[in-house]
């Protein structure tokens, strides 16, 4: 009888460090990025490759934009790309779907009036809640960076201590399927 509770703790232990032996994954792209420069220069949208102590380098779908930290005015760095947008289309989704059901089901009790109306204020309701959270989801999808250092901009790049001085920037173009440049 003594082994009994050994036994379930040991079970109890296992199961639930089970979740430690798993981690989540992490991404191995750096984030999508906006540069916008000081003055005149033009903004460089795509992925943020790498951050130096003095520049970073932007990878969009054609080529790799080596930009110098001090002409940076502002970053706009793409945390998730959940926005206003997502919050109302899921609101509307679940309103309709919700909304939908609880018609039908009003409209299959005998004597019920006015079933539709129950189906809007669902609706109406899940549309609200979507209006209420659209502003906290578009603030946390983005991030804006004013004058940024290299410390700041490194949690975002794919290779945050910059480029590695054995690694030309030209290799780092996007893959397809012609082979690389001759050296």
């Amino acid at each position: 009888m003594r082994r009994r509770p050994r036994v379930v703790a040991t079970a109890l232990v296992l199961a639930l460090t089970t979740g430690c032996a798993t981690s989540p994954t992490v991404p191995v792209f750096g984030r999508s990025v906006t540069v916008i420069p000081d003055g005149e220069g033009l903004e460089v949208k795509g992925e943020l490759l790498a951050v130096g102590p003095d520049r970073l380098w932007v990878q969009d779908d054609d080529e790799l934009t080596e930009v110098p930290l001090p002409e940076v005015r502002e970053v706009r760095v793409r945390r998730h790309p959940h926005g206003a947008g997502a919050a109302f289309r899921w609101a509307a989704l679940g309103g309709l779907t919700t909304g939908g059901a609880l018609a039908g089901a009003c409209s299959s009790v005998e004597g019920a009036d006015n079933c539709g109306v129950v189906g809007l204020v669902v609706l109406g309701a899940w549309l609200l809640v979507g209006a209420l959270a659209a502003p906290s989801m578009e603030a946390s999808s983005r991030l804006d960076l004013w004058r940024p250092t290299p410390e700041a901009l490194r949690p975002f790049a794919r290779l945050p201590q910059g480029l590695p001085e054995s690694l030309r920037p030209p290799a780092l173009r996007p893959s397809t399927d012609d082979p690389p440049p001759e050296r």
